[in-house]
């Protein structure tokens, strides 16, 4: 048996992945995004900008903006568990 399966499926991203990520993570960049997002949708984004990204609304707002008629139907999830 190889050595590679036995700890089984891993599920999300690995702790070396998101090290990696975090180390790339510019604040500067995140805060040129969020006031560009606010300019063209009209819309705050919230003081935590990926849980503000995370159920998509805005971002098909964001597409709605840049090409109207993008997105037909946005749903806004009442609850979580959509996201």
């Amino acid at each position: 048996m190889s050595t590679h399966f036995r700890s089984g499926p891993a599920f999300g991203l690995s702790a070396e992945v998101k090290s990696k990520l975090a180390a790339k993570y510019d604040s500067q960049k995140e805060e040129e995004l969020r006031l560009w997002i606010e300019d063209v949708t009209g819309k705050r984004i919230g003081d935590n900008f990926m849980d503000s990204l995370k159920d998509g609304v805005l971002l098909c707002e964001l597409i709605n903006a840049l090409q109207p008629g993008s997105v037909r139907k946005i749903n806004n999830p009442s609850q979580n568990w959509h996201q």
